[in-house]
This record gives C-alpha cells, structure tokens and sequence, in this order.
C-alpha cells in the first residue's frame, strides 16, 4: 500500500509499484481471507496484526532516519 500511497503523494512511478497493485495487495487480501477463515480470528486479531505490522516498520524507518541523520552529521565532521 506504501508504494501506491508514495506514487499518489508524488504523481511519479515508484519502484516496486507494479508489484504492489498487481501482486502484494491482491495476494494480501487473499491471504487475510484464508487465514482468517481457517483459523477463525475475529476483527479485532485482523487489525492488532495490522496495528503491529504498522508499528514494527514505523520503528523501521524511525531507525532508519537516526541513522541517515547520524552518518551525515559526521560525514560534515
């Protein structure tokens, strides 16, 4: 969803669109669907998997960013 969110907010081709909205979204809902009905999760398990999902790729990209942050501070140095 990133990559057609970033495609969107820019109005440009990004890397990895393509897949996204051809393969990883449909695959994805598809695999929620199978999951979800032979495990029997509720609502609720769906969007705490998500919420969770959500949450360890923002700790990604905030570790990301300190340390883009950090290699130019002392690279100017």
């Amino acid at each position: 969803i990133s990559h057609v969110v970033m495609s969107i907010a820019k109005r440009c081709y990004n890397p990895g669109l393509i897949t996204a909205v051809f393969l990883f979204i449909p695959l994805s809902i598809w695999s929620l669907i199978v999951v979800s009905k032979a495990s029997h999760a509720t609502a609720f398990d769906q969007w705490l998997g998500i919420g969770i999902g959500i949450f360890v790729h923002a700790c990604i990209m905030a570790y990301m960013l300190m340390r883009r942050n950090k290699l130019r501070l002392e690279k100017t140095a």
